[in-house]
């Protein structure tokens, strides 16, 4: 809710702050855009930003892939998607925890 309403605030239309809701599956990526938006950054530095700050991510499959190598090719896509900060700190513990 917090972000419908700074992306408001910054100008996007109400479909265009749904719509980054639902592609954009990460917070920080999404309050960043919409920062950089409001304040007429160039497209190519919106970007760049976005992409920096999710490197994350990729350290984040880095320290889980031992645990998911089995799995086949959709359900590793489908547990891409589902990566959050949140939902990656719960599955390292219980990982670490239960093997």
């Amino acid at each position: 809710m917090i972000y419908g309403v700074i992306a408001l605030e910054a100008g996007l239309s109400p479909l265009r702050a749904q719509a980054m809701s639902a592609i954009v599956f990460t917070g920080s990526a999404q309050f960043l855009t919409v920062q950089l938006l409001a304040n007429l950054t160039p497209a190519l530095v919106v970007i760049l930003t976005g992409f920096v700050v999710n490197l994350r991510h990729l350290l984040y499959s880095a320290s889980v892939a031992p645990w998911l190598q089995g799995l086949s090719g959709p359900w590793k896509a489908l547990l891409s998607y589902l990566l959050t900060d949140e939902a990656y700190a719960v599955t390292i513990i219980n990982y670490r925890q239960n093997g």
